[in-house]
């Protein structure tokens, strides 16, 4: 039973992990980018490539990259 676990476990771990540098990213920039901080509305991205890099990109739901 425990060999069912370990991997279910492993990846929640890794799925909040995700997630908690998702949102430092996110954050982090919003001070410091008056174009990004400026937008109302903000529509975030973060695809992931087949060798797991991921970029993260934005834009302000109208198609227009901030």
């Amino acid at each position: 039973m425990t060999e069912l676990i370990r991997p279910v476990a492993r990846r929640c771990v890794a799925d909040t992990a995700s997630v908690y540098g998702l949102l430092d990213a996110i954050t982090l920039i919003q001070p410091h980018a008056r174009r990004v901080d400026a937008e109302e509305f903000q529509a975030l991205k973060r695809p992931v490539a087949e060798d797991q890099t991921a970029t993260l990109t934005g834009d302000d739901g109208s198609g227009r990259v901030v």
